[in-house]
């Protein structure tokens, strides 16, 4: 079973930006230069970072920083609409990134189950499938194990594994597990929750899981956080 791994198909994104600034030196003050000439207290720069990982750079950036460190809740924690969303597939999930009108962002991502091998498969194509995986359909229904689902909002994140069935008309949560909330120091996380509301779907109301967790700024500001899989004939995630 893999661990939870946050902020990691976004790596690269992160990476690339700190091989462009290699040859800078940091000034005097002891503050660190971070994407679009804004600056960062050492004591914010992994939270700088993973922001930048997420592509908010700049006075985004400098602003997003600002705005936590007083207490005060992000659009994308707040239920405020999205100027933009868009979602890709990028390396086995499909990850769907909302940007907000202060400058942040969520993202959201479900992990695509990878194919069974056919009945009868030798050698190399019958090793073990690791991760998300397509299991043999039983009784109608189409089965997935091992499935990750998470919400990544810069200062914190949550994510949860699950097994899962789907068929026409139909969804199933068979087992949640793994459930995982991660936030920055010095900031807290408490009531790290994770529940299946409706194991079968009523009618056209989806089956569902749920991973919530109450996450607190040094100064006390607190924001409540989910992240939900819905199943019926397919699987998706949202988040509040």
């Amino acid at each position: 079973m893999r661990k939870p791994s946050f902020f990691k198909k976004f790596a690269l994104v992160g990476i690339a930006t700190s091989f462009a600034l290699g040859g800078l030196t940091a000034p005097a003050s002891g503050m660190d230069l971070v994407a679009g000439d804004a600056y960062v207290a050492p004591e914010d720069q992994e939270l700088a970072d993973r922001l930048e990982a997420m592509g908010v750079e700049g006075e985004d950036q400098s602003r997003l920083i600002s705005k936590w460190k007083n207490g005060q809740a992000w659009d994308s924690m707040t239920g405020v609409a999205p100027v933009s969303v868009t979602s890709e597939d990028v390396d086995g999930f499909v990850v769907t990134r909302s940007v907000f009108p202060d400058g942040s962002v969520s993202i959201l991502s479900l992990e695509i189950p990878s194919a069974a091998p056919a009945p009868g498969t030798v050698g190399i194509f019958a090793k073990p499938l690791t991760g998300c995986k397509a299991l043999p359909s039983s009784g109608g229904w189409t089965r997935r194990a091992e499935c990750k689902a998470d919400a990544v909002y810069g200062t914190y994140a949550v994510s949860f594994n699950v097994d899962y069935s789907v068929k026409s008309g139909g969804g199933r949560i068979d087992n949640t597990y793994n459930a995982a909330c991660e936030v920055i120091p010095p900031y807290s996380v408490s009531n790290c929750s994770l529940s299946t509301s409706r194991k079968l779907n009523s009618g056209s109301v989806p089956a569902a899981a749920r991973l919530s967790a109450t996450f607190t700024a040094p100064i006390g500001g607190a924001v409540n956080a989910w992240v939900q899989l819905h199943v019926y004939g397919s699987a998706w995630v949202t988040n509040n």
